[in-house]
């Protein structure tokens, strides 16, 4: 499995508040028809845990909201790329709140390959009980294998660029916008089953926080039947003595 490219999308600005947005995303170069592509979407400034995502094609989960009703909501989307992804020039993600907001929102898309195409740990969720915090620890998860991908999602309200990431992790994409919000999105190649422990990410400005951490396995990692002609193949070749 292996990181191939990454987008990102920013609002600077939450726009007329209404219950109902639409969002596009560019999407991340270099699609291959089995890549996994994996939305993050980030909706800060007083967004309920009402607040939903979804396009046809995509598999979204509500994440995390925080604990203020003026802090945001962390949603993820999954989806097996097919060959209408490899010339999609962007994807308009449809939200949909019972209370009318403004909709600031930070968004990524990661590409990968090799991945398989649902969690294999339910995501983790941590959010900030005061906005005068800087760092927040997305509490752990635990894969059952070790060749799973962990995957980090941080936002934060503070709307400057972050400082300091979990110690082993690598920054996927980040979205920022002074004022406004940041989202940093990062993964890790675990090494170990079991608990992953948490992982820290530390904020240039103090704001209200959310965190969440999931893994997903390697594509095939759950085991499949051999096809009929593999089967074939191998009665084919195998001689036998009597």
């Amino acid at each position: 499995m292996a990181f191939v490219t990454s987008s990102t999308f920013l609002t600077t600005s939450g726009g007329t508040s209404s219950t109902t947005t639409t969002k596009t995303v560019t999407a991340p170069a270099t699609i291959s028809v089995g890549n996994t592509l994996i939305a993050y979407l980030y909706t800060a400034d007083n967004a309920s845990t009402t607040t939903s995502w979804s396009l046809a094609g995509w598999s979204f989960t509500a994440i995390s909201q925080c604990s203020s009703s003026n802090a945001g909501a962390l949603h993820i989307g999954i989806k097996t790329a097919v060959t209408a992804d490899t010339t999609a020039p962007s994807y308009a993600f449809a939200g949909t709140n019972t209370t009318s907001i403004a909709w600031y929102v930070a968004a990524a898309i990661l590409n990968y390959t090799g991945l398989g195409s649902t969690l294999s740990t339910t995501p983790s969720a941590n959010n900030s009980t005061s906005s005068s915090v800087t760092t927040n620890a997305a509490p752990a998860v635990s894969p059952a294998a070790s060749t799973n991908l962990l995957l980090a999602c941080f936002g934060s309200l503070d709307g400057v660029a972050t400082s300091t990431i979990p110690a082993g992790m690598t920054s996927r994409a980040n979205a920022y916008s002074s004022g406004n919000e940041t989202m940093i999105v990062l993964d890790q190649t675990l090494s170990a089953s079991g608990t992953t422990g948490t992982r820290t990410q530390t904020f240039a400005g103090t704001d209200w926080l959310v965190g969440s951490l999931m893994t997903i396995s390697p594509a095939g990692a759950a085991g499949s039947l051999p096809t009929a002609s593999t089967i074939i193949s191998q009665a084919v070749n195998r001689s036998y003595t009597y």
